[in-house]
C-alpha cells in the first residue's frame, strides 16, 4: 500500500491455521495481522473464510443464493466495489470523526487483487483484500 513500508503489506493474505505471518480472525472473512517489526496492526477484509489449511484445494467458497435459478455467490473476499466501498466508508468516518476531535480505529491504506491461479472456482472474477 502506499506510503507504507511494511513487509506485510506487499501482497493479499489468505487465513491458515499456521504460517509465518500471525494473524487474529476478527470476522467470517477478516483478521487482524501484526507487523511485529513496526508494531502497527492492520486490519484486513476479505482474507477467505477458511481458518484450515487443509481445506485450501479451493479458496473462496460459494454457497447457493437462489435453489430455483441455480445461482451461487463467492464467499471470502471482497470484489472491486465492495473493496472501493470498504475504503471510502472508513476514510468519510474517520472525517466525520476527525472534525469531532475524535480519531477513528481503522485508517485506509489501499486494497489488493489476488491472483490464485488454478485455485478458485471463478478466476474471472477479480477478488480484492
Amino acid at each position: 500500500a502506499k506510503g507504507h513500508t511494511s513487509v506485510i503489506l506487499s501482497k493479499p493474505f489468505l487465513k491458515a491455521q499456521e504460517g509465518p505471518i500471525k494473524a487474529i480472525p476478527s470476522g467470517l472473512r477478516s483478521a487482524v495481522v501484526i507487523d511485529e517489526l513496526e508494531q502497527i496492526y492492520y486490519r484486513l477484509k476479505g482474507c477467505d473464510c477458511y481458518t484450515d489449511s487443509e481445506k485450501f484445494d479451493t479458496l473462496f467458497p460459494i454457497q447457493p443464493i437462489d435453489s430455483k435459478a441455480g445461482g451461487v455467490e463467492v464467499r471470502g473476499c471482497c470484489f472491486k466495489h465492495t473493496a472501493e466501498r470498504e475504503l471510502f466508508m472508513t476514510e468519510t468516518v474517520s472525517h466525520l470523526l476527525a472534525s469531532c476531535g475524535l480519531k477513528a480505529g481503522n485508517e485506509s491504506i489501499g486494497a489488493f487483487v489476488y491472483n490464485l491461479g488454478n485455485k478458485e472456482l471463478f478466476p474471472k472474477i477479480p477478488k480484492y483484500c
